[in-house]
């Protein structure tokens, strides 16, 4: 019987990463992904450190990975379209050291099945890395995104073969 069961565990595949509890399929069929980067410290563009270049790496992976990636404006239209967004937060200390989380979550639509097609948006995926650096340090971020990237590309691929 446990033999049937790691069978069945290992056949199915459910929602990975920080998945909201008793999700399952959460990935399947998303035909398209917006990008939203947010909360980039503008204290860090001296150093080569932008919106822009995050937009660009995480649009580039995903579409890499096989995922269409579209405008926000183009997603709204979309019934099967989701939110790929990027936070990156930071916060300096008094030493200049910035504390870091490169936070990544999708956000797919809830159809309210109105007359005006309104929908809410949920989040079904959630992965996050933390880490420490001078301003000077920001080679150190980009790092954390491809983590992140990348935990978010194995799952899509599970849930959408």
């Amino acid at each position: 019987m446990l033999g049937l069961l790691a069978g069945l565990a290992n056949a199915v595949p459910f929602a990975q990463a920080g998945a909201p509890l008793f999700s399952h399929m959460t990935l399947n069929e998303i035909g398209a992904l917006a990008v939203s980067i947010e909360d980039v410290e503008r204290d860090l563009a001296p150093y080569g450190f932008t919106a822009d270049r995050v937009r660009v790496l995480v649009e580039t992976t995903l579409r890499d990975a096989g995922v269409t990636v579209v405008d926000q404006a183009a997603a709204i239209g979309m019934p099967r379209a989701g939110l790929f967004r990027v936070r990156i937060i930071t916060n300096r200390d008094g030493q200049g050291f910035y504390h870091l989380s490169v936070k990544c979550e999708v956000r797919q639509k809830i159809p309210l099945g109105n007359a005006a097609q309104g929908f809410v948006s949920q989040v079904v995926w959630t992965d996050a890395r933390n880490g420490v650096m001078l301003a000077s340090e920001v080679e150190k971020i980009e790092p954390l995104v491809r983590e992140v990237l990348a935990a978010f590309v194995a799952d899509y691929r599970v849930q959408n073969p």
